[in-house]
């Protein structure tokens, strides 16, 4: 059985799609990064460190309070330090010239400071608020990032506590964010939250799932692989509550190591043995993706209906009924029946689940999956199809240049008929470069605005193969090699019979694969077979050539399992399963339980990061974990955003221990060289802070560049 891997795939135009989500996220990101510099605060209070700012935010203050002066405009600390000065002159104290600078102004000590403060009646903490909500800070004396090599003679400063004062205060932020996050899920658990089920959905072929055989059943085709609605139960003797215990179990598998997997299938319970593989983002995975319901999605811009079933009458949040007059108790099987259809047409009848719409009947025509031929192109014998524009973003170069969802590439810059795996790898070089672009539409060659890749390189387009039978290029080693066309040229015929389509070519090869089989039953010899293929020559006067193609045995075995999918992608509701618990212990218990798995999660994506199989622009900034939980509050309510909150506090908590310049595992570091050298370390390490500041700086740059960019490509 083959399917369309990609059946889900939606492309469109995050927005912040709602003021109020986009508030309760920014209100719930802002709480996280308090009760963080919270812990700061407190634990810095109770060890006796003087506490001179509690911000959130970055940047200059919008508004600030001080006991003793109330609230500012700004910042207290001009009249903070106005009125200090002012009692110094008034009591002539520090008045000789030894305590003036040249400019006039009064060198007080820190601590001297904090005593005239205190007297007027006035705190030495100032809290903030600052311009950019993207962050907070606890400023204590002694303190300073940018000079690490400053000393402060105020025997409360942070650099003249003890290690273990330090180090309480350093690992205070985490640990407030780790107990928060356990009361977000608990929050969360216990008015119960949707996660997608531990269920099949599909079964990538020849992935690891696909080729694996049950305990007791090795060998038995009738059992090998996972199959669409299997029930995860297990995984190596630990319970399964949804699919993201199965995706993290696969991640951390080690290599050549199978996982014993306990499924449950019509009521039978089967243990599969399953070795993960590296998946095609860089992780270990099981070449299986979580089950959807047979329920169209409403998805807004980004995936619209396609309108030939919307002028039906087909409408977001029908179901699939039948197939060909089949009942449907689960999506799998509607990719079944279209897989298996041979290219027919296929009846689909949707029908509204409040009864509140008539059954809408549409009869579908498959569209072929063609079988990948070397460096993973998709093609018929060898001959791989051009790219067509499946979706063209607004606002992008390409919508700028004037490219249509539907057209052809015909030549982009040094590109002649692209197919899209080269489009997707060549165009990225070219960013900054004109292009001259031309495009196949109504079936014309057409030459547009020339179009520059953006500065990511992307010009704003989705792309797939083309239906029309031109040709881009054939595949070395392939059976359509001998012919080789030159790029451009169209399948006209096959052993007579006309070709318009991709589809059209495949139904007729598997017709004659199936003709063949059945003359050639009794011979017990190698079956082989010639085809006859006609094209139209994309050369001066586009002349009409035949040629024959010999096919073995192995290449009729390929083409008769070459699959059919839907011919517009959709977008179905996924399959959920409620975690929920009346028992506050139970909560606590599955609050830990994820906060562990979304730990491992977050290490598992570092650590890929690192060794450069997870790229560094699918990391998440400020402005795309607010555009995220936008979307998680319009579509999943609020229990879910509760859940979102713990996610990003574990996030937090992790990233701030790890073990870098400026964050707070870092400076643990440089503690705990301290403690054992039992003196400071050097200045010159201690400057690694510095470069570790620029270095955020940079990498917050970097994430937020592409978070914005994403907003309008849909990236």
């Amino acid at each position: 059985m083959d399917m369309n891997w990609t059946h889900l795939l939606a492309i469109g135009i995050p927005s912040f799609a709602g003021v109020t989500g986009l508030l309760l996220v920014i209100a719930g990101f802002g709480f996280l990064i308090f009760v963080h510099e919270l812990g700061h605060f407190l634990v810095a209070r109770w060890v006796g460190i003087k506490v001179t700012q509690f911000s959130i935010g970055i940047g200059p203050s919008i508004v600030a309070w001080r006991k003793g002066l109330g609230y500012r405009i700004g910042s207290t600390e001009p009249e903070y330090e106005r009125r200090i000065k002012a009692r110094l002159i008034e009591a002539h104290e520090d008045a000789d010239d030894e305590s003036r600078k040249a400019d006039g102004e009064f060198e007080i000590p820190s601590s001297r400071i904090s005593e005239i403060g205190n007297e007027l009646g006035m705190s030495e903490t100032e809290y903030r608020l600052n311009w950019l909500p993207l962050g907070g800070y606890v400023k204590m004396e002694g303190q300073e990032d940018m000079d690490p090599t400053a000393r402060s003679d105020d025997a409360r400063a942070f650099n003249n506590r003890p290690v273990w004062a330090r180090a309480a205060v350093i690992s205070a932020g985490v640990v407030m964010n780790l107990i928060f996050a356990v009361i977000f899920f608990v929050i969360a658990f216990m008015a119960g939250v949707n996660f997608p089920a531990p269920e099949v959905g599909q079964v990538k072929p020849n992935g690891p799932a696909a080729k694996a055989y049950p305990i007791g059943h090795e060998k038995d085709s009738t059992f090998q692989g996972l199959q669409p609605g299997d029930v995860i139960r297990s995984i190596d003797g630990e319970p399964v509550h949804d699919f993201a215990d199965v995706s993290v179990s696969a991640g951390l598998a080690r290599a050549d190591e199978p996982l014993k997997i306990e499924v449950e299938r019509d009521g039978q319970s089967l243990t599969y043995l399953v070795t993960p593989e590296t998946g095609p983002e860089g992780l270990m995975w099981l070449g299986i993706t979580s089950a959807s319901l047979p329920i169209l999605a409403d998805t807004g811009d980004r995936l619209p209906l396609p309108d030939d079933l919307r002028e039906a009458g087909v409408r977001p949040g029908m179901a699939i009924a039948s197939v060909n007059g089949k009942g449907i108790r689960r999506l799998a099987e509607v990719f079944d029946a279209i897989s298996e259809s041979g290219g027919a047409p296929t009846t689909v009848t949707f029908a509204d689940p409040s009864h509140e719409r008539p059954d809408v009947t549409v009869t579908l025509k498959p569209k072929a999956i063609l079988n990948a031929w070397g460096e993973d192109r998709r093609g018929l014998l060898g001959l791989i199809p051009p790219t067509r524009i499946s979706q063209v973003i607004p606002r992008s170069p390409a919508a700028k240049a004037g490219l249509r969802k539907g057209d052809v590439i015909a030549r982009l810059g040094p590109l002649v008929w692209p197919d899209p795996k080269t489009v997707s790898t060549q165009v990225p070089k070219l960013k900054g470069t004109k292009l001259e672009i031309e495009v196949l539409r109504d079936g014309e060659v057409k030459k547009l605005e020339p179009v520059a890749p953006d500065r990511s390189g992307k010009l704003g387009i989705a792309l797939t193969d083309a239906e029309q039978a031109f040709v881009s290029h054939t595949v070395e080693g392939s059976p359509a090699a001998t012919i080789n066309p030159p790029a451009g040229s169209r399948i006209t015929a096959i052993n007579g019979q006309p070709v318009r389509t991709w589809s059209d070519a495949q139904r007729i090869l598997q017709e004659l694969v199936e003709k063949t089989h059945v003359e050639n039953a009794s011979d017990s010899g190698e079956t082989t077979t010639v085809v006859s293929m006609t094209f139209e020559l994309n050369v001066s006067e586009h002349p009409t050539e035949t040629a024959e193609i010999h096919l073995a045995g192995s290449q009729l075995e390929r083409l008769s399992k070459a699959g059919w999918a839907m011919a517009e992608a959709l977008a179905f509701v996924q399959k959920e399963v409620t975690l929920r618990t009346e028992d506050p212990l139970e909560a606590i218990d599955l609050g830990i339980h994820r906060t562990h798995i979304v730990m491992l999660q977050t290490y598992q994506t570092l650590a890929r990061l690192f060794q450069g199989t997870v790229p560094a622009k699918a990391l998440r900034g400020p402005v795309g974990i607010a555009d995220i939980g936008t979307q998680i509050v319009q579509t999943k309510g609020w229990t879910f955003l509760m859940f979102f909150l713990g996610l990003i506090s574990v996030n937090l908590a992790v990233l701030n221990f790890l073990p870098l310049p400026i964050v707070d595992g870092g400076l643990m570091v440089f503690l705990l060289i301290e403690k054992i050298k039992g003196s400071p370390v050097s200045p010159v390490v201690l400057t690694a802070n510095v470069i570790g500041l620029a270095l955020l700086g940079s990498l917050f740059l970097f994430v937020t560049f592409h978070d914005i960019s994403r907003l309008f490509t849909g990236g």
